[in-house]
């Protein structure tokens, strides 16, 4: 099936809400649900949005906010965050969403980064606020009880900074990303128009975090389409597919870890019973690919893109989509691989403007401009050309591991693992060569979520299990170890397996495998098959 081609017209972001509550009026456009008690569960109509985005606009203007101005939303209700969202590139002010997980001395330390004029909370917050006390900050009701801001009181120009949002944080500290008005309106255009591209009416559903740049493309998407949105509060695999029922929704965006929970589901008659037909992300794990189309009668398309990379993003040229490829650049950016066969960083330069970040924020609120001497952006991210032209993603250069020479990406180890009948989730993780913290080369620890069977709604009404025992008492790591060795060449099977209860990730489920470790006391090694032994002698396949 080919897909639309490239759209450029940038949209007008700030036209756009009121023109649209104008056209559609009281038919729905937002719809918000939980899968708890303690959650947000509305829906709001085109023109309740509008009049909410409107009123909070004018209560931010009424306290002296507006072009200039650093708005931050902490966690809280997803209707507050998207009134604010809105409501901030109305008046000019730069929105900055926060990862909701936050607390702390790190919290702290963004909020410090940031700089903000003003916290934006609501009952529902659930933010740290001890860490950030020093802030202004006022609740969403205290915004409401001031006239409302229909238009921008004054032209703003293009340049003007529309968001600063942080990295997931995957490999270190998080970044703060600054992001014009060309910029995001370029890429809202892209995201309606080439990704989701759905219909006027159509049903729209993600259950990404706002804080992710991946649920703000889809609410932009249902915005501009005149789609109806769902915002779920969080991911659950028990009532995932009822939510996509009930939101009638034609496409969803994902992350990987979703679709693996997904696919481990038990099946059930009902797994097709939905309106679902493309589904839209990145991560989707190769070796499970065609079983999750199959099973679930949809269409996965794969793209890449970071929060920097904002409208340069891959994409593939038609559907059905090979497993493990990412597509192809669009015509807004083009890249340059040192390797393209095995593997290099991969470089992107923007041919149009907006198509890509403004830089990173530096300490003292200036810009780190994200472009070399020759106008390259370095993504960080080891990319491959497949033989029929499309990308293939490796894995994050600061994630790969240097083991006797080789430069080994961490991905193709997590999918060996993750065809193990008793693996549920997979990181693979660089650790010193023979314990020494000082040393060069490195060794493969592998870290492992067992299943303990598939999931099942019905063994649990809280929506979860509980376990009698450590799945982990009756797993042989050896087992396991043999298995890698079938699937994978020497030089890539892990020498460490460690077994955890849970991977540690950000509120986009992404696996922070920083967190994880360099330590290998608890883990099992394959030279002496043991747990937590020092190096010996080396059992393992050389490369040849």
């Amino acid at each position: 099936m080919p897909l639309p081609p490239p759209s450029h017209p940038p949209l007008d972001l700030a036209a756009l809400l009121p023109a649209q509550a104008e056209r559609f009026g009281q038919r729905p456009f937002l719809r918000l649900t939980s899968g708890d008690s303690g959650g947000e569960n509305r829906e709001l109509s085109w023109a309740e949005t509008e009049d909410l985005v409107a009123r909070v606009a004018g209560g931010l203007l009424e306290r002296g906010h507006g072009d200039g101005s650093t708005i931050v939303t902490a966690g809280g209700a997803p209707s507050t965050q998207l009134a604010v969202w809105f409501a901030c590139h109305r008046i000019g002010a730069t929105w900055a969403p926060l990862n909701p997980l936050l607390r702390g001395a790190p919290l702290a330390a963004i909020v410090g980064q940031a700089k903000p004029d003003l916290l934006v909370t609501d009952s529902a917050t659930g933010q740290d606020t001890d860490a950030i006390k020093n802030v202004a900050s006022a609740g969403v009701d205290d915004l409401l009880t001031g006239p409302a801001c229909a238009e921008p009181p004054v032209a703003l120009s293009p340049e003007l900074r529309a968001k600063l949002m942080f990295t997931s944080g995957t490999t270190g500290n998080p970044k703060g990303v600054v992001w014009n008005r060309r910029c995001e309106a370029v890429w809202a255009g892209a995201y309606a128009n080439e990704l989701l591209d759905v219909d006027e009416g159509d049903g729209i559903y993600t259950c990404l975090p706002l804080a992710h740049v991946t649920a703000q493309g889809t609410v932009l998407a249902a915005l501009a389409r005149g789609a109806i949105l769902t915002l779920a509060d969080g991911f659950s695999p028990f009532t995932f597919w009822d939510q996509i029922r009930a939101a009638d929704a034609r496409r969803f965006t994902f992350v990987g870890t979703i679709l693996s929970t997904l696919a481990r589901a038990k099946p059930k008659p009902t797994d097709r019973d939905h309106n679902i037909d493309r589904i839209v992300g990145a991560g989707a794990p190769p070796s499970r690919w065609h079983d999750i189309e199959a099973r679930f009668g949809v269409q996965i398309m794969e793209t890449w893109g970071q929060t920097e990379s904002a409208g340069c993003y891959t994409m593939p040229r038609t559907l059905p989509q090979r497993p493990g490829s990412i597509g192809r650049p669009t015509e807004r950016f083009e890249v340059h691989l040192d390797d393209p066969s095995g593997g290099s960083e991969l470089l992107i330069r923007p041919t149009a403007l907006g198509a890509i970040f403004d830089g990173y924020l530096r300490p003292d609120s200036s810009l780190e401009s994200p472009y070399d001497n020759d106008g390259w952006y370095h993504t960080g991210d080891l990319i491959r050309r497949g033989g029929d032209g499309d990308l293939e993603f490796v894995t994050r250069q600061r994630e790969s591991i240097r083991r006797r020479g080789e430069i080994i990406p961490s991905a193709p180890i997590e999918d060996a693992a993750l065809t193990h009948h008793a693996v549920t989730e997979a990181a693979a993780v660089a650790v010193p060569a023979g314990g020494d913290v000082n040393e060069i080369d490195e060794e493969i620890k592998l870290c492992v979520v067992l299943a303990p069977g598939p999931l099942d709604a019905a063994e649990s009404d809280a929506g979860h299990r509980a376990l009698d025992s450590d799945p982990g008492e009756a797993f042989d790591p050896a087992e396991l170890h043999r298995h890698l060795r079938e699937q994978l060449p020497g030089f890539m099977v892990p020498r460490w397996i460690e077994i955890v209860t849970a991977l540690p990730k950000t509120p986009s489920t992404r696996v922070q495998k920083f967190k994880l470790g360099r330590g290998v006391e608890n883990a099992w090694d394959a030279r002496r098959r043991s747990r937590g032994t020092s190096a010996a002698t080396d059992d393992v396949q050389r490369p040849r």
